[in-house]
């Protein structure tokens, strides 16, 4: 008899929490959320007097507060791949299957019990890194802004969802490499490459691929970045990116049948 999902999620979590890389991840996680925010924010504040007057109006606290957790989604990618890729490489994912036939729900659980410890991991990431930025630059007489100002709650759960989403893709990218050296380079060039060499490319690039691009469509949520889609638009593209992995992963795990 198939398990049901809420069984599978269980067993899931267990695999999850008894491997110490996992916490140790998390740990990474909060001390480069909050470590990296203080240095930036220190850098950010001890130059603020030196900016221009229309510079000045310009400044925004929020996102130059947390400007840091672009890099504290590394621990949360590497953790999501974790969670599946070593399966493949000792083969208990023969066993988990043989337990859990319908790969459907195997494929559910490992992603919902990714993203839930991204969103928990997260949340205390973000609160922490807007906390401790935000404290700086009024402790430095230097423009702050609170939880409950227009647009700041929509950036946190902005920065939230970026690594809800990376954990999913994290999850699912292992599925289809079997590799967790493949899946987290993969991933990471896709958050970061985008970024590093778009300036290089010509603007058709930016405003018909680079947009579309899973890293552009979170960033609209965060704020991050230039010419990014409506709201609604990348809401739209996310899905279409999260649905359509979805299905190539779920048929290749069928397919393929873990061998």
């Amino acid at each position: 008899m198939t398990p049901r999902l809420g069984a599978t999620i269980a067993s899931e979590w267990t695999k999850l929490r008894s491997v110490r890389s996992t916490w140790l991840a998390l740990a990474l996680a909060v001390v480069l959320a909050t470590g990296l925010t203080a240095l930036f924010a220190t850098a950010v504040a001890s130059g603020h007097d030196a900016l221009s007057p229309p510079e000045k109006l310009a400044f925004d606290p929020v996102g130059s507060g947390l400007f840091a957790l672009g890099l504290a989604l590394i621990p949360f990618i590497v953790l999501a791949v974790n969670a599946t890729a070593p399966e493949f490489a000792s083969r208990m994912i023969t066993v988990s299957l043989a337990i859990t036939a319908r790969r459907g729900r195997f494929l559910a659980a490992k992603v919902l019990v990714a993203v839930a410890v991204a969103a928990v991991g997260g949340l205390v990431c973000v609160l922490a890194a807007f906390g401790v930025s935000q404290g700086v630059f009024a402790g430095a007489g230097v423009p702050s802004a609170g939880i409950g100002d227009p647009g700041v709650l929509r950036i946190l759960l902005g920065w939230v969802l970026q690594m809800m989403l990376f954990s999913l893709l994290g999850v699912l990218v292992a599925v289809l490499l079997r590799s967790a050296a493949g899946a987290i380079a993969t991933l990471l060039g896709l958050v970061y490459l985008p970024a590093i060499l778009g300036p290089m490319l010509p603007e058709w690039v930016h405003t018909y691929v680079l947009r579309f691009l899973p890293s552009a469509t979170a960033d609209a949520f965060t704020g991050n970045g230039a010419n990014n889609l409506p709201l609604w638009a990348a809401g739209l593209v996310m899905a279409a990116w999260v649905g359509l992995l979805w299905t190539v992963t779920r048929r290749v795990l069928t397919v393929r049948d873990a061998r």
